[in-house]
């Protein structure tokens, strides 16, 4: 039995649902969060992506690694337009009206690939009042500030996120 077909089995669904369930971040608080989720500008991403995979706990980075898991029905490590829809059906019913559940997901979509990965998920499921903790922005300014300076600048940027097209900058 291959990886996928062990995380497709009927109980380990089971045990992921049950985990699930128990865990802090549970869905409706990821399609909580997710809602609140506002990455308006290029920095802002690559910040909260940086907070988002850099500086979560272990415990923090499984629960939501759960979450996602159950929403990843095919098992192929990333969430479809589909993937997303079904889970938030299957969550909340019809109280979510479709449309919202697509502007939700096209903002979870970090990269616009069409497919939300894991750590766009993490970063836009977080709780804000997480990612703007005063403990995890002084530890993203330091890890930003690499010359020691107090300051940050764009190259110092660049180096810490090994900037492509992806982020402009400017």
């Amino acid at each position: 039995m291959s990886a996928k077909e062990a995380m497709g089995h009927p109980w380990m669904e089971q045990v992921i649902q049950r985990d699930m369930d128990k865990s802090k971040y549970g869905v409706s608080a990821a399609f909580a969060n997710l809602k609140s989720f506002n990455s308006d500008s290029n920095l802002k991403k690559a910040t909260y992506t940086f907070i988002s995979q850099q500086l979560l706990s272990k415990k923090e980075r499984d629960d939501f690694l759960q979450i996602f898991n159950a929403l990843d029905t095919d098992h192929s490590g990333s969430l479809s337009k589909e993937e997303f829809l079904a889970g938030s059906k299957q969550f909340f019913g019809e109280s979510l009206p479709e449309k919202e559940v697509l502007e939700l997901y096209n903002q979870a979509d970090i990269d616009q690939s069409g497919t939300i990965e894991f750590g766009e998920f993490v970063t836009a499921a977080m709780k804000q009042d997480e990612l703007h903790s005063i403990k995890k922005l002084q530890n993203a300014f330091n890890a930003f500030d690499t010359d020691k300076n107090g300051s940050i600048d764009k190259e110092e940027l660049m180096k810490v996120f090994e900037f492509s097209e992806d982020y402009d900058l400017d």
